[in-house]
């Protein structure tokens, strides 16, 4: 490593997994976090878009915000940031950057006025101290009359709900960071202290996969949405209590195994690269050129969508060819 680089964090980098690949890959959990965060009535079976989250600021190298999403039926983009450490107001100035960096690629011009539109933004806490705030807001003052154009910043703390808050309100997106709340306590030098906190983490898998079952045979969750969540609590719940046996092992235990290898994992994969396809084709009489360019490298980059679909694509939204 070289001098004066920061040492990664593979543990932060599973908790923006986690985060990203819920809130690109279900829209029904990420309706679930964007209701209660924004206060919001989405429907629970509304189309999302996923929106480029991709940019450079200000000449610096690439960065990726955590979530940009868009209801197909309006206008209104939600920007979601997810911070895994006891935050404080510092990650306003990133919210801020990529919030403005994406109006400015959403703007456009009428006559001699630059219209922008911001998006609802808002920060998830997994995690947090007596400093993290409650509320945030980021403020643009006019110059001359000091006339100021406010623009809330959402902020939900998952240790702000219970088991019971979370499956009261249809909050399924905070289930696998559910085992934050108990961050603090697993610090502890207390043998029994340590004991106690592994039996209520052990307790709560129990009830998360028992309540996810029970989800799952009404019907009112499908497979798909049941085992990503039982897949990413048992991981993260093992990163929280990395140093704990009995969580290593329970964890598995309480929430078995099938998630791995559950019916229709295969055709659900296949199915969503054709939802990617239709969902592209859609979003790209949203977008202006050069974003709708960027996406279609992207998804031929990874192995999404072929060139010749996006010639194809590209041909029926009337979309200049360019070279990729």
């Amino acid at each position: 490593m070289k001098k004066g680089q920061k040492k990664s964090n593979p543990t932060k980098h599973l908790y923006n997994a986690a985060f990203q690949t819920m809130m690109t890959e279900s829209d029904l959990l990420a309706i679930s976090l964007i209701n209660e965060m924004f206060g919001t009535s989405i429907p629970a079976n509304t189309e999302l878009l996923s929106l480029q989250n991709e940019m450079h600021l200000m000449g610096r190298e690439k960065r990726v915000t955590d979530s940009i999403r868009q209801a197909a039926d309006n206008k209104t983009r939600f920007h979601i940031e997810c911070e895994s450490t006891p935050g404080d107001t510092g990650i306003l100035i990133r919210v801020f950057e990529y919030s403005s960096k994406k109006a400015l690629e959403w703007s456009r011009i009428e006559g001699n006025t630059l219209h922008i539109r911001y998006p609802m933004s808002g920060v998830l806490f997994l995690r947090d101290t007596k400093n993290t705030p409650s509320s945030m807001q980021m403020m643009i003052e006019e110059p001359g009359s000091g006339e100021t154009l406010t623009l809330p910043v959402a902020v939900l703390k998952v240790s702000d709900y219970t088991l019971d808050d979370i499956f009261d309100r249809n909050l399924w997106f905070l289930l696998p960071f559910y085992t934050f709340n108990y961050w603090k306590k697993l610090k502890s030098t207390v043998s029994e202290r340590i004991v106690q906190t592994e039996d209520d983490i052990l307790t709560d898998l129990e009830r998360i996969h028992h309540r996810l079952q029970e989800l799952n045979d009404s019907g009112k969750m499908d497979s798909h949405n049941r085992y990503m969540l039982q897949e990413f609590t048992v991981q993260i719940a093992k990163a929280v209590a990395k140093n704990s046996e009995r969580i290593q092992k329970g964890a598995d235990e309480i929430m078995g195994k099938e998630y791995l290898d559950y019916p229709g994992r295969d055709s659900w994969i296949a199915g969503r690269k054709i939802g990617l396809e239709k969902g592209l084709e859609k979003g790209l009489e949203e977008g202006r050129e050069k974003e709708r360019e960027d996406i279609l490298k992207e998804l031929i980059d990874d192995g999404t969508i072929t060139a010749e679909k996006a010639d194809s694509i590209r041909k029926r939204r009337k979309v200049k060819v360019a070279v990729l």
